[in-house]
């Protein structure tokens, strides 16, 4: 896939989702915007599908070679937007109570797996892509930027998620509407994060791209 066609196909999601998203919200149609099934939610995966798709599609002999680490941290992210990683074993893969707690030893053993190529994959990324990241930011590369405000809103996302029962146990109640407010910011950030990965790999030259995983 050229340049020019990853950057159209890019635009042309950006549009169809951003549509999908305001037309629920103005129509009130489906479940809330801030539900696990709401159309913020399910408009987060299919941007995080596109993007694995059109890393694929740019170049597949290093999406599924020397780029491994990419697509399955892609993989990962998808899966999690659909809570996978909590549907088919006894707790949660990214909670300490399926390793600590009274649970098949076979649950624990697929988690750790899981845990462990996530890793594996994430800090191959890191230490394939740093240099040409921090080189990209430097000369206010496209794709970097797109990439390093993703990084940030992925990790606020996160940090407000379930924020009410993160401050409970310091005897701090929330409201309900404040609850709802930050539930729908935190939504928000995870459909930008994904709409921003989708343009991280669109505008990165393809025959760049090799170098930057």
């Amino acid at each position: 896939m050229s340049d020019r066609t990853a950057r159209l196909t890019a635009a042309a999601l950006t549009l169809v989702l951003v549509l999908w998203v305001g037309g629920a919200a103005a129509l009130g149609l489906g479940d809330p915007l801030t539900s696990e099934t709401g159309a913020l939610e399910r408009a987060s995966f299919a941007a995080l599908v596109a993007t694995l798709l059109l890393w694929v599609a740019r170049e597949p002999s290093h999406a599924l070679g020397a780029g491994w680490a990419v697509t399955v941290l892609l993989i990962g992210l998808a899966g999690r937007e659909l809570d996978l990683d909590k549907a088919f074993l006894a707790d949660g893969i990214l909670k300490s109570d399926l390793y600590r707690g009274p649970n098949p030893l076979a649950h624990k053993a697929i988690g750790l797996v899981v845990v462990a190529v996530a890793l594996w994959a994430f800090v191959r990324w890191v230490r394939r892509g740093r240099r040409a990241f921090a080189t990209g930011l430097r000369t206010g590369s496209a794709w970097a930027w797109c990439l390093a405000v993703a990084i940030v809103l992925g990790v606020g996302s996160k940090s407000i998620d379930g924020a009410d029962r993160k401050l409970a146990p310091l005897g701090i109640e929330l409201g309900p509407e404040v609850v709802k407010s930050l539930s729908l910011v935190e939504e928000g950030a995870e459909f930008v994060f994904a709409l921003l990965l989708v343009w991280a790999v669109a505008l990165v030259p393809r025959a760049a791209a090799q170098r930057r995983t």
